[in-house]
């Protein structure tokens, strides 16, 4: 599992808006793509101090399955996470694959000892590679600590090579709205087979951010219909009052109490000042009802 640039980017600037604190837990190893100069390009850019990822220090991923099928000389997490302040840098798995220092198999319950050990979850394709992606996301927001975030992308449908499921913009904001998350962004990507659309690496893409205007219309939120591959990247803030092991019932079966706390969740995060996780993907086309162009 790796993290392409933009969602390094995207990492960089959500860091901007609020330090990620002491605690990083990704789950699953990631390959940050970035090399050395990428990196230290990157920070000069958003004006942030190299902190423990000075020149000097800035170790190279010999770990993961990527940079060894390749060579290419990325950085490691740590060095990446520890340049953003980070003193814990761990990663969890069913194996000590790829150097995951934390084991536990996510399809089932996390212990007490795992329970709020993390100020960043980090899931770069974990739930679309789970064979019980709820259980593996109550895991994960349950090693959250109030204040901390997590920062996912995964697969939005079953097409995708690679994936086991695919979860839903709809999957995910209906998991925060209830668990009373304090912010939840939630941004579609989308994958085209030709240009216009294209990120740096050159892949055809587009990002599309959740329209919570129009969701708080509607009552719901849109159908993501795309023929091509289809991501989910979420930012989400935990809070004292949240929780994590409440279970959402879709837009048609809820009660009129619980469309109602579901109102509440999405005017709250209709009202957040986080910028936009990245602008460098918007699209080439007018965005279908109930998405705007991610800005």
């Amino acid at each position: 599992m790796g993290l392409s640039s933009y969602m390094v980017e995207g990492i960089v600037r959500g860091h901007c808006y609020r330090p990620i604190g002491p605690s990083v837990v990704q789950i699953g190893r990631q390959t940050v793509e970035a090399t050395a100069s990428q990196m230290i390009d990157l920070f000069a850019r958003y004006k942030l101090p190299l902190g423990s990822g000075r020149r000097e220090a800035i170790e190279i991923d010999r770990d993961t399955t990527q940079v060894r099928q390749t060579g290419t000389p990325f950085v490691s997490d740590h060095t990446f996470f520890g340049a953003l302040g980070a003193a814990e840098v761990h990663a969890v798995d069913h194996s000590d694959f790829e150097g995951a220092d934390i084991i536990h198999d996510m399809n089932l319950p996390i212990g007490p000892a795992l329970e709020g050990i993390a100020d960043l979850i980090l899931d770069g394709s974990t739930l679309d590679n789970v064979h019980d992606p709820a259980r593996a996301l109550m895991n994960y927001n349950r090693m959250l600590r109030p204040g901390g975030r997590v920062i996912s992308i995964n697969a939005a449908k079953p097409d995708i090579q690679g994936a086991y499921s695919g979860m839903s913009p709809e999957w995910f904001l209906d998991y925060y709205a209830i668990n009373e998350y304090t912010d939840c962004r939630v941004y579609a990507q989308l994958n085209f087979p030709a240009e216009p659309w294209s990120d740096p690496s050159g892949v055809p893409m587009a990002l599309l951010a959740m329209d919570y205007r129009w969701i708080v219309q509607h009552g719901q939120l849109p159908p993501l219909d795309h023929e091509g591959w289809a991501f989910v990247i979420v930012v989400a803030e935990k809070g004292a009052a949240s929780g994590w092991d409440r279970i959402p019932t879709r837009a048609r079966f809820r009660s009129d109490d619980e469309q109602e706390r579901w109102l509440a969740a999405v005017e709250r995060f209709s009202a957040s000042q986080r910028p936009c996780f990245v602008t460098t993907m918007r699209p080439e086309f007018a965005p279908p009802a109930g998405f705007v162009s991610a800005i």
